[in-house]
């Protein structure tokens, strides 16, 4: 009996936590936040101590890639040359930020949108 009572309450808290998940997920999707693909946004580079770097940095260190002016830009360049990018977007408060990765290169870089570089 003991063994049921248990499964009976692993499964409901399982079920809550895939409601939490769920709720988490539109709440990420509610319409007061910007769109991180928005073609008019200007991109940034996060620094490790939370300052903005130009995105001329890239230019050096990936100079095949020549001028990328956002983080989805970077990712259908490095794609074309073969490589496996991917792109996940987080979100800290209202302050959007887009990590593109290539996992096999040992390659993070995180993006963030200029007009909010400086904010706390």
């Amino acid at each position: 009996m003991q063994l049921i009572i248990g499964k009976k309450d692993f499964f409901l808290r399982a079920a809550l936590l895939g409601a939490l998940a769920v709720s988490s997920s539109v709440q990420a999707a509610t319409p007061g936040r910007p769109a991180a693909k928005d073609a008019n946004v200007s991109w940034s580079l996060a620094g490790r101590e939370g300052e903005c770097t130009s995105l001329d940095v890239l230019k050096k260190k990936f100079p095949d890639l020549g001028e990328v002016k956002s983080p989805y830009q970077m990712a259908d360049k490095l794609k074309a040359k073969g490589l496996k990018a991917e792109v996940k977007e987080h979100w800290l408060g209202k302050r959007p930020s887009v990590e593109v990765r290539v996992p096999d290169k040992d390659v993070y870089v995180m993006f963030v949108k200029t007009d909010l570089c400086g904010r706390k």
